[in-house]
């Protein structure tokens, strides 16, 4: 019965369907392979379902990427602070004459902006990245350094 099944398996996987009949009637519908596979697999997921450890197919598709310390995405981010800064920055600048209080505002403003967005990020279903916090503190941090040296 089993080679049956892999040769059911792999003519349906080609994309035919091959009707087999029961050599005890003769006159019986005929059963698609497909079926008969679909009702394999349905009955696999039930089983599979009653172990709660057991991994599901859904489960090993939907893996979330890897979070490199060094991409696109980091870049993004560590950009994305250094903006954030630079502008908070300079709104706090018009505001105060004082270039330390401007950058008292714009720190605790771009960190909090960075964790909101990890917030929205998990609030989705992504991950919380502390390493999308550390490309953050590296955009503000090189541009705490540049403000400091301008004003």
């Amino acid at each position: 019965m089993d080679g049956v099944l892999h040769v059911a398996v792999v003519l349906v996987s080609l994309g035919g369907a091959v009707s087999v009949q029961s050599p005890a009637d003769a006159a019986p519908p005929p059963v698609s392979v497909r079926d008969d596979v679909q009702e394999s697999l349905a009955a696999a997921r039930v089983n599979r379902t009653a172990d709660p450890f057991a991994p599901t197919v859904a489960a090993l598709t939907s893996q979330q990427p890897a979070d490199r310390w060094l991409s696109e995405d980091k870049f993004r981010h560590a950009g994305a602070s250094w903006a954030a800064m630079v502008f908070t920055y300079a709104g706090a600048r018009a505001i105060h004459d004082d270039g330390r209080a401007a950058i008292a505002i714009a720190l605790p403003v771009t960190a909090a902006l960075g964790l909101a967005k990890e917030a929205v990020d998990h609030r989705r279903g992504g991950p919380f990245s502390a390493r999308d916090l550390v490309a953050d503190a590296l955009g503000a941090g090189a541009a705490w350094l540049v403000l400091r040296a301008v004003r």
